[in-house]
Order: C-alpha cells, then structure tokens, then sequence
C-alpha cells in the first residue's frame, strides 16, 4: 500500500496542476485504498473541494469469489469526486428508465387530461403569510396564506391549461404537475445500473 500511494502522489500532484479551474477529477478504487487516497486528495486538492464518495455496485451475482466466513461479501468501488474550484462545472443527469422513478411516476402520476398526458394536481398554496397573493380566482377562495403565484400568473396558466379546477368549488385550485416534463430521477452517489466489466472488456485493468 505504501509502494502504491507514493506512486500515487506525484501523480495526482501534476493531474491537479494541468487542470482547468473549471475542471474535475474523479478517482476509482477499491475499498482498500479509499480512505489513503481521500487524505493524500484532501491535501492535493483541498478538502473544500471534495463533492461525493459514489459508490458503484459492480457485482451483481452469487459468487463465492466474494464472500468470506468473517466478513460480508464485498459487491461495490469506490469513486471520489473532487472539483479544481468553486468554478468547476457540474451537469445533472437524471434516469427515466430507473424502477424506483417509474415507480414514483405510476404512483404520483394518476390523473390524465383530456390530450392524454398524465399529472399530478399540486398544492398552489404559499407556505408563508402573502396578504399581496390573497385574491379569489374563478369562485375558488384563496387559502389562508394566499396562492403560491401572482393573478396574472395564475390566468396564464389558465390560458396554457395548467390550472386543475374541482367541481366542488370549496376544495382547492390546483395545479397541473405533467409527468412528461420532468427529466427523471436525479442520479445520486449510488450507481446501480452499470454492469461489472467483463474479463473480454478492452476497459478491464485488472
């Protein structure tokens, strides 16, 4: 291990002096070397600079390669992201596709308009006191605190068929949440859905 992190070292120096300040690195190990590697990256980049520990299930099958009487089978690696700056650019990705997102989808997602498209009727009701947003909009009442938007917001969307509107004009306005313009689940620090690299994969180091 000591062999390891001081080739490591002058390695990671020069990687964290050739990059922009708009730049990121993101480090793969093993949990054997994590934790070494996270102090030699606090030291080289900063430990203001550290964004996430992501944690890659790499293995998926029941193999007895991976487990021992004395300990749990070992099934994931280890990424460390860390940024150059406060200036390093960081792109959101999001997955439709997960079983957890549809889920969320078909649970939340019950009504449907007449076009088809499936929504959700969310809450247009301020959470702080707002008498300037206190106003009734087609015979519905404002609730205690007053809506969430402007009138004039609430007749454009009005317009663009945003608004939910109850028969029963004692219950609340609502807002028209459409499934089809979210951009999914957003991908957290635990990566599930990438598979092991197989022993034929040009990727595989070893």
């Amino acid at each position: 291990m000591m062999a390891y992190l001081a080739m490591m070292a002058p390695r990671l120096v020069e990687l964290h002096r050739i990059l922009k300040e708009t730049g990121s690195l993101y480090l793969h190990c093993d949990p054997t070397a994590d934790h070494y590697l996270r102090m030699l990256l606090d030291g080289i980049f900063g430990a203001v600079n550290f964004r996430d520990e992501i944690i890659w299930k790499r293995r998926v099958g029941m193999s007895s390669a991976v487990h021992d009487s004395n300990r749990f089978g070992v099934c994931t690696n280890i990424l460390l992201f860390y940024a150059r700056s406060d200036e390093a650019e960081f792109n959101p990705q999001y997955n439709k596709d997960s079983p957890e997102y549809q889920d969320y989808i078909r649970e939340r997602f019950t009504m449907v308009d007449e076009s088809g498209r499936s929504f959700q009727a969310t809450s247009l009701v301020n959470p702080a006191y707002r008498p300037n947003l206190i106003y009734e909009y087609k015979g519905y009442k404002p609730p205690p605190n007053g809506w969430m938007i402007t009138k004039e917001k609430m007749e454009q969307w009005d317009r663009e068929g945003r608004l939910y509107f109850p028969k029963d004009k004692t219950k609340r306005l609502r807002r028209k949440s459409y499934a089809d313009e979210l951009k999914g689940m957003p991908v957290q620090n635990l990566w599930t859905d990438i598979a092991e690299i197989n022993s034929q994969a040009q990727e595989r180091l070893g």
